[in-house]
């Protein structure tokens, strides 16, 4: 076996930076170690022939770069969400077409790296028997794939699992959802605002270090009933994993290779949009750019609109749509009640922009000082006060329940927030109040359903309870995710 020291260097070095920069964003000590033992094996080894060589390296550069962008951005390694948000490719294709030459762009300097021609005068040779190296090789391999499936689905199958939660066996024992309306009281509409990458730290009330951050949103907040301590677990660091915890009660998981997940896409799952629209509810949803969950959303009685129809790629503009010509609809259209209107946005979320608009009036020390990601955020906080204003104009409010939340932690490296950190969630309508109880993600939906007065419902959501309740989160066990991992595996079997 032949080794070219003056590469061999670069590719290990690369290896051990890229691995101890994950470790900063969290990858466990552990697998740190064995990464960086498995591909500089791996590189020692490649030396079979030119083509297993280049194979090799090519792969070891784009998985290295991948799982370290990866953990960067989403604190996060390989796993199923990053994978299936990668496989978007309607929104790639739409929001993101950039993402394609950059792509590219990619592809010609990995190639050119890897085919750098070597020095015969750097090469040491080392008698290593093929077989030994062979066997290395398979051993090495089928650890790397183990470990990477474990990512992509934690829990394995085991059918003799039962839940510790005995709320789960109900659930899913039902094949469709039982609700009754509240006695002498109208219901009201639901107002949902979105907002990508909404957490505490976002509002100048919860940051110290810009405490004039978001002010129209946090005059909301010093007004109405804000939860304090909201929190969100690992699979939940994603808008899809957040926006299906928050509508069923659920964790997402049962991960298929054939679907964008099993729980996603099955019919034995019920939100709350599922209970209001027995109520009557029409619901719809309306997204800055693609609405990615629009699958989700539709199986639940959910239409969306989006780029698609509207139009609008940044949020400015769709704020601007939602005034002039949604609302004023909405609003004259008294057929469409009582209604759930779920608003999302975009450009908080990376890449961030800000429109020319918000630009031309911010203070140049915003502009000079403040990280991207606040800027979007400041912006976007005007576009939330033009469409309150809206809302209040049209007397909608009167007739509303109305929430404001976030779907995860902003993504990057914020070290400009303190920790904790926590979601943002708030209901500007109802009184001033903090609630400082431990609520969750599973307890998105049971609130809903008792902010619109919503009581006798059934299947209970197993997790979660009402904000304004005294009880607080049961969250689901191993057993109980290994249960609901094994059903979403049959029901898309």
């Amino acid at each position: 076996m032949e080794i070219h020291l003056f590469e061999a260097f670069c590719y290990i070095s690369f290896i051990i930076l890229c691995e101890l920069y994950q470790r900063k964003y969290g990858q466990s000590d552990g697998k740190m170690c064995f990464d960086i033992i498995f591909f500089i094996l791996l590189y020692l080894t490649s030396d079979i022939n030119k083509i297993y060589n280049f194979l090799v390296k090519y792969f070891m550069i784009v998985f290295v770069v991948f799982e370290t962008v990866s953990w960067r951005i989403t604190k996060n390694g390989i796993c199923s969400q990053v994978l299936l948000a990668i496989l978007d490719y309607r929104y790639i294709l739409i929001m993101r077409p950039m993402f394609i030459v950059y792509g590219a762009i990619a592809f010609i300097i990995v190639t050119f790296i890897v085919l750098i021609p070597n020095f015969k005068r750097d090469m040491i040779s080392v008698p290593i028997p093929s077989a030994l190296v062979f066997f290395v090789i398979l051993v090495l391999l089928f650890t790397f794939y183990r470990n990477l499936m474990r990512g992509l689905n934690d829990y394995d199958m085991d059918y003799f699992v039962v839940p510790d939660n005995p709320q789960v066996l109900k659930y899913f024992q039902y094949k469709d959802v039982f609700v009754k309306k509240p006695n002498n009281k109208e219901l009201k509409n639901l107002i949902l605002v979105h907002i990508e990458c909404g957490e505490k730290r976002n509002v100048g009330l919860f940051n110290r270090f810009y405490p004039n951050l978001m002010p129209f949103v946090t005059s909301l907040i010093s007004n109405g009933t804000f939860l304090n301590n909201l929190t969100m677990q690992e699979d939940q660091a994603f808008t899809l994993g957040s926006i299906f915890t928050q509508h069923s009660g659920l964790p997402i998981l049962g991960y298929s290779y054939k679907k964008r997940g099993s729980l996603l896409v099955s019919k034995r799952v019920h939100t709350f949009t599922d209970f209001l629209h027995k109520l009557g509810y029409k619901q719809m949803a309306t997204c800055t750019g693609f609405c990615s969950p629009y699958q989700f959303y539709h199986m639940h009685h959910m239409k969306s609109y989006d780029v698609l129809g509207h139009g609008q790629k940044h949020d400015f503009t769709h704020i601007n749509f939602l005034i002039e010509k949604f609302l004023p609809t909405l609003n004259n259209d008294k057929k469409q009640w009582p209604f759930t209107l779920l608003i999302h946005n975009e450009d908080t979320h990376p890449e961030y922009y800000t429109e020319k608009e918000c630009l031309d009036e911010l203070p140049p020390e915003v502009l000079k000082k403040w990280p991207l990601p606040l800027i979007a955020l400041q912006c976007y906080d005007r576009s939330i006060k033009r469409l309150f204003d809206k809302i209040y104009e049209l007397g909608l409010d009167k007739n509303s329940e109305i929430m404001v939340y976030g779907d995860h932690l902003l993504w990057g490296d914020p070290s400009y927030y303190e920790k904790p950190r926590q979601m943002m969630f708030f209901f500007p309508q109802l009184e001033k109040k903090l609630i400082n109880k431990s609520v969750s993600l599973f307890d998105i939906a049971p609130t809903i359903m008792s902010l619109l007065g919503i009581e006798d419902y059934s299947p209970q959501f197993p997790f979660g309870f009402s904000a304004f309740s005294e009880e607080t989160t049961q969250f689901p066990t191993h057993n109980d995710r290994v249960y609901i991992n094994n059903l979403a595996h049959s029901f898309n079997s």
